[in-house]
């Protein structure tokens, strides 16, 4: 079974640069033409539907994910190796993202323009 790739597409990494570039640009012009009650009444339900959506997908994404990665064993003695990897890949990706986080909000201060 082959996949049949478009003539043009773009790719993954530049759809993403893209819409994070679209989304700023909104951002300010909606500043500027002070679109405040437009974000209220049409933006802001669209982006929490969104992201109830990617928290109603993550939980059972991630419980099928570990089920099959354990189903998937062929020796159950690398189980705790295993799990002790990803707990300790767990625990330092949090950090840096608590770092990247913290570090992010107190130099842009979100909502403060709000």
């Amino acid at each position: 079974m082959t996949i049949k790739r478009k003539a043009f597409s773009i790719p993954l990494y530049l759809q993403i640069l893209l819409g994070m570039g679209a989304g700023i640009l909104i951002g300010i012009i909606a500043l500027h033409f002070n679109g405040t009650p437009f974000i209220q009444n049409w933006i802001y339900p669209l982006g929490r539907l969104f992201i109830r959506l990617l928290q109603l997908i993550a939980v059972p994404l991630v419980i099928v994910s570990l089920i099959k990665g354990v189903i998937g064993l062929k020796d159950i003695s690398k189980f705790s190796r295993m799990g002790g990897r990803a707990l300790i890949i767990y625990v330092v990706t949090t950090m840096i993202a608590i770092m990247i986080g913290l570090s992010m909000g107190l130099l842009v201060k979100p909502g403060e323009m709000v």
